[in-house]
């Protein structure tokens, strides 16, 4: 027997009924139920033609009408209460919800029309009168019924009624597992899942960069091009050699695989973690890794583990994968232009020695870094240009390699951090092994506070850190202590722009570059080829702008620009004080967090999962977390009560 279209519920009483056309753009007043004119009551029929939807006889999909008087009476009040939408006009049907439920809550049966016209009716299904009772309200329902009912009942913007404490508990979890919420974006694009069966739907594609973020875009780009073309302005020999590039000034300083880049690298070259541990990469799991805030170490986790490596060796294993790959290739050269026609990109212009080379292209990545001109090269082509957000942090890094004993059984991978107030002039430490059986060691200070003129300066600062800096500076100096500044973190709002070339991405430090001492800039690299993975998988128009993947790229950009950038502000001075309650409610909550996090292993487990780019920073907000955290910190259960209900209504 055919089924209603759009019903979903079980059979009414007696099974299914013959079905026939209704016309939802035909329907008209017409018969009466009483069966004589003005007898009863006047109810929908059929017209001639149209086949907007399939009614049965007997279905609980038709709805009553009911006369202005009678829905007055008996449903305004309670719609209004119950923030139901205004009642449709006559000859249209409800959603499948109101008229599944608006009839049963009233008692009446379904009625519909025959295909002969005959009007049929059949009771509905026994269902639980569904009423607003007073006493289950909130605490805060409660407080507002001691006010009168228009301002207990109606929102500040609007006509329709508030929703009580548990309602918008309630829209906060539905918004949080929306498909398109940020939290569920960022859960998608963490997907380990090899991508298998691509389309081939270009046939150049040229990527700006042979840094990470270029080779990691180079692959995805393998599934979907005839012919990938890397531009890097190094000489192809010393980027794939493994010796530290000049297009590369932060190469020699500390860098670690965080757990959320490993999963995407892994994701895209099966087997590279390992090749990289055979290769001298070291393994540091929970049980070798220390973390230190204001020199106490903190809890450990079983989320904490790491692939310690130099950047140059990393990014050299890298490269070989993507080379080996069929149709992709590299060459040395420095672009100078990119060309447009129809608003597209359509070719890249570089210099190689003294000559001048055209590439056409279907599809240009930009993965040239912080020092990228294509800002420049949109001006120059009649395209705006993007705001740039900055933190001007002035961060100054020293970093050293020392020689490892093999002797040393304690904690591999250290990270210290100091709070403001702490007596110390550097704002951060870290230590990482690397191949050949070194120590990477690097200190961070806001200015000029750590300047060490000499090894020996360095040395001796180490020595007043936790004990696996003491260890590290054991070892023999290996070359000599490099320095590096960053002086701000950017962020360029491309995905902002109302005007923006077709076939065209941005990925990497050409989009947004982080304090290095969080570690996110691999990561962040190779989540961002996650996002290019999935745009061109979606079937995508290549003559528009890649505004979805603009879109996803902002979701993981988003994610890291919190993490690092409010801690850093916080430290400097330049974060404004929370003005809106829930400003003040969220400020509350990341307190207890953190506060919480060095003691209790589940708190501390889900905020280093944020930090290392495994799930998105609204995880931190779920109730759950913050009552836990605030009672790990020994917060008066009073107290708790009153910030955790504010909590929950954000």
């Amino acid at each position: 027997m055919v089924r209603c279209s759009g019903h979903r519920g079980g059979p009414p009483p007696g099974g299914w009924p013959v079905a026939h056309p209704v016309g939802r753009a035909d329907m008209r007043p017409g018969i009466d139920a009483g069966g004589g004119a003005g007898g009863g009551r006047r109810l929908l029929t059929a017209g001639a033609g149209g086949r907007a939807d399939v009614a049965f006889a007997g279905c609980p999909c038709a709805v009553p009408h009911r006369s202005p008087a009678r829905r007055d009476r008996q449903g305004r009040h309670r719609e209004r209460r119950r923030g139901a939408r205004p009642h449709q006009p006559r000859g249209t049907l409800r959603s499948q919800h109101h008229r599944h439920t608006a009839g049963a809550r009233a008692g009446r049966g379904w009625w519909c029309a025959a295909r002969d016209g005959r009007v049929l009716r059949t009771d509905p299904p026994r269902t639980r009168r569904t009423t607003t009772r007073r006493h289950r309200r909130s605490r805060a329902d409660r407080h507002r019924a001691a006010v009168p009912w228009d301002r207990a009942h109606r929102s500040r913007t609007g006509d329709f009624p508030t929703k009580s404490p548990r309602s918008r508990r309630r829209s906060r979890r539905m918004r949080d597992h929306m498909p398109n919420s940020p939290a569920a974006v960022f859960e998608r694009l963490t997907t380990t899942v090899t991508p298998v069966h691509s389309t081939i739907h270009l046939g150049t594609a040229c990527v700006l960069g042979g840094s990470v973020a270029g080779l990691v875009a180079a692959r995805v780009l393998a599934d979907h091009a005839d012919r990938v073309v890397i531009i890097e302005p190094d000489h192809p020999e010393a980027a794939v050699s493994g010796a530290a590039r000049p297009g590369v000034p932060q190469g020699p300083q500390v860098h670690l695989l965080l757990p959320g880049g490993h999963a995407q690298l892994e994701r895209f070259f099966p087997g590279v973690v390992a090749q990289a541990l055979a290769e001298g990469a070291v393994f540091c799991g929970p049980e070798r890794t220390a973390t230190y805030l204001d020199d106490v170490e903190q809890i450990a986790t079983p989320n904490a583990r790491f692939v310690g490596s130099s950047r140059p060796f990393l990014e050299s294993l890298i490269r070989r994968r993507t080379l080996a790959l069929p149709g992709v290739e590299l060459v040395c050269g420095r672009v100078t232009e990119l060309r447009y026609a129809r608003g597209a990109v359509e070719s890249v212009r570089y210099a190689s020695g003294g000559d001048h080379v055209v590439v056409p292209a279907d599809f240009v990545v930009d993965a040239s870094g912080r020092g990228s001109r294509l800002t420049d090269w949109l001006e120059r082509g009649g395209w705006p240009r993007p705001e740039t957000e900055r933190l001007p942090a002035d961060i100054r890094y020293l970093s050293a390699r020392f020689t490892r004993s093999t002797d040393w059984d304690g904690p591999l991978s250290g990270i210290s951090r100091y709070s403001p107030h702490f007596p110390k002039d550097i704002a951060g430490a870290a230590v990482s092994p690397i191949e050949n059986q070194q120590w990477a060691v690097m200190l961070s200070s806001f200015g000029n506070g750590a300047e060490c003129r000499t090894s020996d300066e360095f040395v001796a600062r180490c020595r007043e850190l936790p004990p696996i800096f003491q260890e590290a500076v054991k070892g023999e100096l290996v070359g000599e202590v490099v320095p590096y500044r960053h002086p701000d973190s950017r962020w360029r709002h491309f995905e902002a722009l109302d005007r923006f070339p077709a076939r065209l991405a941005v990925v990497g430090d050409a989009v947004a570059s982080f304090n290095p001492l969080y570690g996110q800039g691999m990561s962040s690299a190779a989540l961002h080829a996650s996002c290019l993975s999935e745009y061109l998988r979606s079937g995508p128009d290549l003559n528009v702008p890649a505004r979805h993947f603009l879109e996803l790229e902002k979701v993981v950009v988003e994610a890291a620009w919190q993490t690092s950038t409010a801690g850093d502000a916080i430290r400097l001075g330049l974060a404004a004080p929370p003005d809106t309650q829930q400003e003040r409610r969220r400020a509350w909550a990341m307190r207890q967090v953190r506060e919480a996090a060095g003691r209790d292993e589940q708190v501390g487990t889900a905020l280093r999962a944020v930090g290392f780019m495994t799930a998105h920073p609204a995880s931190l907000m779920a109730p759950e977390l913050v009552l836990r955290a605030a009672r790990v910190n020994g917060m008066p259960e009073e107290r708790i009560r009153q910030e955790y209900t504010m909590t929950e209504t954000m």
